[in-house]
């Protein structure tokens, strides 16, 4: 891309067909991390709630986990909005509560670990914002009051 002075670059597969399009910013954040310009929105990615936190439905899976500590199963999605389309099997409406196990960081199923993913905003037909809620057991708010 540097060589030719170009912006962007198409990427082939294997097979000869178009794979995508990607461009110098997407070279520079796989490298560096987020890169924040003028077009980027300033809103926070995540924002800690009441009882949980508020995402961006366009975090992956892994910045959700660093970010909230849920680890999602592994699936054909990246996005924490992925995960939830996946277990919706629908489009979501704002409003939509989708019940999402979770996993150990080493991928098997935690008994432990249950959480809840609401539609808090959606951007037409794309998840824009949703509230990550760690649901707690009957049997942990007994014994959290002392019962």
């Amino acid at each position: 891309i540097r060589a030719n002075d170009l912006q962007t670059a198409m990427v082939v597969d294997e097979y000869g067909g178009t794979a995508g399009m990607v461009t110098v910013e997407d070279l520079i954040e796989e490298i560096v991390g987020d890169v924040r310009d003028e077009h980027d929105d300033a809103t926070p990615d995540v924002v800690a709630a009441e009882d949980g936190w508020r995402v961006s439905g366009l975090l992956r899976i892994d910045e959700v986990a660093d970010a909230t500590g849920y680890r999602g199963p592994e699936g054909q999605y990246e996005t924490i909005s992925g995960l939830v389309l996946q277990e919706l099997g629908r489009i979501p409406v704002r409003g939509d509560v989708v019940q999402l196990s979770g996993y150990e960081p080493d991928g098997l199923p935690s008994t432990a670990a249950r959480w809840e993913a609401k539609v808090v905003r959606m951007d037409g037909r794309r998840i824009d914002q949703l509230e990550l809620t760690r649901v707690r057991d009957r049997s942990d708010s007994v014994a959290g009051r002392g019962r």
